[in-house]
């Protein structure tokens, strides 16, 4: 509550879909802050095996329960990892 008082927003509940795309954002930022360029970012992505779920970013329901576990993060983070690049790329520079 008190992040979203600082930047002039309310709480809210976030879409899997909208999770997914935020962390992958967060990701290139910090990466693009770190000074790796996007060959070294691409490398660093491909030493992680995470399994992949593309229904998992259909989840746009942001009322929808999650029961997060193992098998479920490694499918978020391999979400995550297919959008970084893209994400990166837009950021310029």
């Amino acid at each position: 509550k008190e992040l979203t008082d600082l930047v002039g927003e309310k709480p809210r509940k976030i879409s899997m879909k909208e999770r997914v795309d935020l962390t992958a954002e967060l990701n290139a930022i910090v990466a693009k802050l770190y000074g790796l360029t996007r060959d070294e970012l691409d490398y660093v992505i491909k030493t992680f095996k995470f399994k992949e779920n593309p229904t998992l970013y259909q989840m746009d329901d942001p009322n929808q329960e999650i029961k997060w576990d193992k098998k479920l993060m490694w499918q978020f983070n391999g979400e995550v990892a297919k959008r970084i690049l893209s994400y990166f790329d837009s950021l310029g520079g």
